[in-house]
């Protein structure tokens, strides 16, 4: 799997041109392309309503019909068949995959479904999960008793909560891969701006801070994958990647 890059779709909010928004990301979308080779789009990041992720996703295929994308999908505030209809709609466009999560709490008050993401990524791969990758998270240091759940959903994988250090990554690719699932460690990259979302995840990034492209090339090679997320600064995830592909190339 290539590097991929996360996108936060724009959020709805009033007073604002949503189209001028959109075409300011998919040019930010564009101008990347080269440098990874995967785009990941997120769904209601801290439960603020944005654009639906599937929507960019159907924009990022049209215009890079070559690229991996994949797309994450609250359960919190979906019932079970909007789920589905949602994999469908990604099997009809060609997206590679969906990353099912329980995700925040809604800012604008959308009830709790109570479904978890365990159950509602085994419908979906007893349903879809030979035409659509279903993963699910993890986090950066798991306690492997407590993931049965989500093991027996029996996921193509899982996307990793922010990591700090290789080992965290050796560790879990040790211990789940013998079983076929891929792991897709995520990357948040060091910057001034991604300083306040370090803060409220709680990472300490001062192992990788003084390369992060090293650190994000190792990684991939550990994994076969690897999915950098740098919220608030664009500048930054592309000089990373221009580097890493530097590094990738000799």
């Amino acid at each position: 799997m290539p590097i991929l890059y996360e996108v936060n779709p724009p959020r709805v909010a009033s007073g604002t041109d949503l189209d001028e928004r959109i075409n300011a990301q998919m040019l930010r979308i564009d101008e990347i392309s080269g440098l990874c080779g995967g785009i990941h789009v997120t769904d209601s990041v801290l439960g603020r309503r944005r654009i639906q992720a599937i929507t960019i996703a159907k924009m990022v295929r049209d215009r890079h019909p070559g690229m991996q994308i994949t797309i994450s999908m609250r359960t919190r505030d979906r019932r079970m068949d909007d789920m589905t209809g949602l994999a469908e709609e990604c099997m009809a466009y060609g997206i590679d995959g969906m990353l099912v999560l329980m995700g925040d709490p809604s800012l604008d008050g959308r009830p709790d479904s109570g479904i978890i993401p365990s159950y509602a990524a085994g419908r979906l791969v007893s349903g879809y999960g030979g035409d659509l990758k279903i993963y699910l998270s993890l986090p950066a240091s798991p306690d492997y008793s407590k993931i049965q759940k989500k093991i027996r959903a029996g996921p193509a994988g899982f996307v990793t909560q922010v990591i700090r250090s290789e080992q965290q990554v050796v560790r879990m690719c040790e211990r789940l891969m013998p079983g076929g699932f891929e792991i897709i460690p995520c990357v948040l990259l060091p910057s001034a701006k991604n300083a306040p979302s370090a803060e409220f995840l709680g990472l300490d990034w001062s192992t990788y801070e003084p390369d992060p492209a090293k650190f994000v090339t190792r990684v991939h090679r550990v994994a076969g994958n690897v999915l950098i997320t740098s919220p608030n600064d664009f500048a930054a995830a592309r000089g990373v990647l221009q580097r890493a592909k530097y590094l990738a190339s000799g």
